[in-house]
């Protein structure tokens, strides 16, 4: 049995991102632009962010990135 949320409301913004919960990134492939998004939090104060260039290399793709960092 799923436990009720008694007297706070989820937060609409929360719910539009489509995130779990605050300060928590998302991966959103489905957008033009950008890649994540987060619902940020610090205090009272809420903002939603979108971040990150869609279709970025991070540099692990590369082949063999594991043996150069490792060797000396």
């Amino acid at each position: 049995m799923a436990a009720k949320r008694r007297g706070k409301k989820r937060d609409p913004r929360l719910k539009r991102a489509g995130v779990s919960g605050f300060n928590k990134p998302k991966r959103t492939p489905g957008h033009p632009k950008k890649s994540h998004i987060v619902v940020a939090k610090v205090g009272t104060k809420v903002k939603t962010i979108r971040f990150g260039q869609q279709g970025a290399k991070n540099g692990r793709e590369a082949e063999g990135w594991r043996k150069h960092s490792y060797e000396a």
